[in-house]
């Protein structure tokens, strides 16, 4: 083993330099300094002391890492764990908006039967009974769940909704009168069909497939 002069550390034979303070082992002519810098104030002391006069430190055979500083460590690994609460915050915040809106669309699209009021029934048993009056059925099928409807009602109104498929409308109309329905696709897949039946004979049909695709049928009574 060789032995450093400056520090005194042992240091292995095969060694060109001391492993701690960095001093040439194997210089021709060794000349022992007399001093050396304290690692931590940089001052110049005596080469053996073991305490430095300016700043009182003990003086280690191996030099302290100064700028190592494990608070800095800490805030860099406090740092990333408040990154990855804000990022989770933010994937639930998105989880339950989406629940929410799936839930709420749902009721928005569930379908609500048609009451048939007793005016209603009576207008069509009077209606009837005109040769110059027909029963319209307007209809949509088809494999997607819901759709967007346009449509005409008894009194010429425009009428819209988002319902499920299918759907069926009866109109009692005089003759002269026109009527119309369309339907649009809200989801991305499946097809619509909408059929339009004239005492119940089917008059007009049209079929479209994919997404948001729309599909429309129309006609008047002679």
């Amino acid at each position: 083993m060789k032995t450093c002069p400056v520090c005194k550390r042992l240091n292995p034979e095969s060694s060109d330099k001391c492993l701690s303070c960095g001093y040439e082992l194997n210089s021709p002519v060794q000349q022992v300094p007399t001093t050396k810098k304290c690692p931590y104030c940089a001052e110049e002391i005596k080469a053996e002391a073991i305490f430095c006069r300016f700043c009182n430190h003990e003086i280690r055979s191996t030099p302290i890492i100064t700028n190592y500083q494990p608070s800095q460590q800490k805030k860099s690994e406090q740092k990333n764990q408040n990154i990855r609460n804000v990022v989770m915050t933010l994937i639930t915040i998105i989880l339950l908006f989406y629940i929410l809106q799936t839930c709420f669309r749902k009721d928005e699209i569930e379908e609500k039967e048609p009451v048939q009021s007793t005016e209603y029934v009576k207008r069509y048993k009077t209606k009837t009974s005109n040769p110059y009056v027909k029963k319209v059925s307007l209809e949509i099928t088809g494999s997607a769940d819901s759709v967007s409807i346009t449509m005409t009602d008894e009194y010429a109104n425009i009428v819209q909704g988002d319902y499920q498929v299918p759907f069926s409308k009866t109109l009692i109309l005089s003759s002269g009168s026109t009527f119309s329905i369309s339907a649009q696709n809200n989801g991305e897949y499946g097809s619509i069909t909408c059929n339009i039946y004239a005492d119940d004979n089917l008059i007009e049909t049209s079929t479209s497939e994919g997404a948001y695709k729309i599909v429309s049928c129309d006609g008047f009574v002679p």
